[in-house]
């Protein structure tokens, strides 16, 4: 177990090196059981029946990692319910051991401990990995009023072969860990390679998370292929939760014509909003530009 107060003089500095007046104790803890494991939950509540929303942090991240923004989701005037997916943070579980199927299934278990505590809507946003997995879930049956995406993905999709290189190339090494992964599917690989392979770029950003003693070191060969491996439950065509998908332009990860291709296969109710000139950590490093249009989004399927 995490000592709190440890984590809580973590989270200020953090937030004070980036110049933002959100403070540890302004979130409530909590935690659930879910799949035989403890998940580490972190609640701002403005209103129980003001909208909710359920956040899904990225790769290696734990939910307060992106404290600044959940702060101002509540200033927006929305209830937020962050949560450490198994194996991350403050949760219970082997460091870096999940697949994005059993992130799912804990995401949906934290919406179901939302569901009990507020009466309003309920959305639910993830950024990067976090963001799929918002994805994935709202190809569920899960009711969602809709999903917020920081990126999205379908896993299954062989256009997103060439996300990190040549598509050949891509192919076999995706091939390779699945293969590896069945026969040791807890080996760990070094995170610092893992984000070198998906970015070649460097920002603050990703320097913190290398930094940051919470943040994932390492990430097991079950959780890459995982990445490569999993279906959406029902095709992206047939998704009926509205999305709101949001892109940075100069995103050095997920190319933008991916986001626009998805978008572009959904018949839902759907939304793009690019962001251009900006970087892949829209949700730790550019607050300020994405808040209003979340913010009239989620008003809007609120009514």
């Amino acid at each position: 177990m995490i000592d709190r107060t440890a984590f809580g003089a973590h989270f200020d500095r953090m937030m004070e090196k980036r110049g933002a007046e959100v403070r540890f104790e302004r979130f409530e803890s909590a935690s659930i059981r879910h799949d035989g494991n403890r998940l580490q939950l972190d609640i701002i509540e403005v209103d129980k029946s003001a909208p909710t929303v359920i956040f899904v942090p990225g790769t290696a991240a734990y939910g307060l990692v992106y404290g600044d923004y959940l702060a101002a989701l509540a200033d927006h005037g929305m209830n937020v319910v962050s949560f450490d997916p198994r194996g991350h943070g403050r949760s219970s579980g082997l460091t870096g051991s999940y697949t994005i199927g059993e992130i799912i299934r804990d995401a949906r278990a934290v919406t179901a401990y939302a569901r009990t505590r507020f009466q309003g809507p309920v959305f639910m946003s993830g950024s990067s990995q976090g963001g799929i997995v918002a994805f994935y879930v709202a190809a569920t049956d899960e009711p969602l009023t809709g999903v917020i995406c920081h990126n999205a993905s379908d896993l299954m999709d062989p256009a997103n072969l060439d996300v990190t290189g040549n598509p050949k190339t891509v192919r076999m090494i995706s091939g390779l860990v699945r293969g590896l992964a069945k026969l040791f599917p807890k080996a760990p690989i070094k995170m610092s390679r893992y984000l070198n392979l998906l970015s070649k770029g460097d920002s603050p950003a990703k320097r913190r998370m290398l930094a940051d003693p919470y943040m994932l070191k390492v990430i097991r060969l079950r959780a890459l292929a995982s990445l490569s491996n999993t279906r959406m439950e029902r095709p992206v065509e047939d998704v009926k939760t509205p999305v709101m998908l949001l892109h940075a332009g100069n995103d050095e990860i997920f190319p933008q014509r991916l986001s626009e291709d998805l978008i572009a296969r959904m018949s839902c109710d759907k939304h793009l909003e690019i962001y251009p000139g900006l970087g892949h950590f829209l949700f730790s490093e550019h607050i300020d530009a994405v808040l209003p249009a979340i913010s009239n989004w989620v008003k809007q399927k609120s009514l």
